[in-house]
């Protein structure tokens, strides 16, 4: 399996993304990289600090190192959104591949400072790879929202804060706010496009060679993903999106069966629809094929 760094560079150069997709369970583990592995593409499997809490960083490494030798898939595990350098360096010390250490919402000083230190843990450990970030997103994630979520100028990030907070970290890759929102609006087609695609543009050209990574792609319309992506996105995070189509399954298969009690068959039809939505995704991120 190639690095995770050099599938990176490779989607830079050639202008596709890697598909980001957080896991809560063994089934959401299995179900991504069935898929994978069926499409040839090179995925990053997330856990954020509640998923860690619940999976256990040792549990969520080993979980993802047997799925990808299992399935055959290139399967990439990153801590996501670790809001402290110490969390982020436990996910290094545990093993991870990738950490989120997400300080957006500190002044750039502070930010910078705990990016500093996890880039210094990273790279004492060998080829683990570290994701920073600016700007901030202004909902909540895995939220349903009715209305419509108006998203500040202030929140976005701007070319010169890029250039400087690559310049003073060295991150890897780099998460600016564009626009989008954590979770979904799902009422009367109120998610429209939400990406400012011009910004993803103007960063990129400023860092061209630093991976750009699209936060909140759950509710932004295909056209808009596909469009970022062209401008410089290389790392497309999907949740929400998966959750829904997990969960409502799963429902369904409660319902439907309220006799049963084993678990592995109510959880089957969760698992072949988070399938398609997995499916979708890659294909709209353009990284099918693309293992080596």
């Amino acid at each position: 399996m190639q690095k995770l760094s050099e599938v990176f560079t490779q989607a830079v150069a050639e202008r596709w993304a890697i598909p980001h997709f957080n896991i809560s369970d063994l089934g959401m583990l299995n179900a991504i990289a069935v898929k994978a592995a069926e499409l040839r593409a090179p995925v990053m499997i997330g856990v954020s600090e509640g998923e860690r809490a619940v999976i256990r960083d040792g549990i969520a490494v080993a979980m993802v190192a047997a799925a990808a030798k299992t399935f055959g898939a290139s399967l990439y595990l990153n801590a996501d959104h670790a809001r402290s350098p110490e969390s982020a360096i436990e996910a290094i010390t545990a093993g991870f591949q990738s950490v989120h250490i997400d300080l957006s919402k500190e002044s750039d000083e502070t930010n910078i400072a705990g990016v500093l230190q996890v880039v210094e843990a990273a790279r004492a450990a060998g080829d683990v790879m570290v994701e920073g970030e600016i700007g901030y997103l202004v909902t909540d994630s895995s939220t349903i929202y009715t209305e419509a979520v108006v998203v500040p100028e202030e929140s976005l990030a701007s070319v010169e804060r890029a250039v400087n907070f690559i310049q003073a970290t060295k991150v890897d890759r780099l998460a600016a706010a564009v626009g989008t929102i954590h979770g979904m609006v799902v009422k009367d087609n109120l998610a429209k496009d939400n990406v400012n695609v011009e910004r993803v543009g103007l960063i990129h050209s400023a860092i061209p060679t630093v991976p750009l990574v699209l936060h909140g792609g759950a509710g932004v319309p295909f056209d808009a993903v596909a469009e970022a992506v062209k401008a410089g996105i290389a790392n497309v995070h999907f949740s929400t999106d998966l959750r829904i189509a997990y969960i409502t399954a799963l429902r369904a298969s409660l319902a439907g069966a309220p006799e049963e009690i084993i678990p592995y068959k109510l959880f089957k039809p969760a698992g072949s629809a988070l399938q398609e939505v997995v499916r979708e995704r890659i294909l709209l991120c353009g990284a099918a094929g693309k293992i080596i």
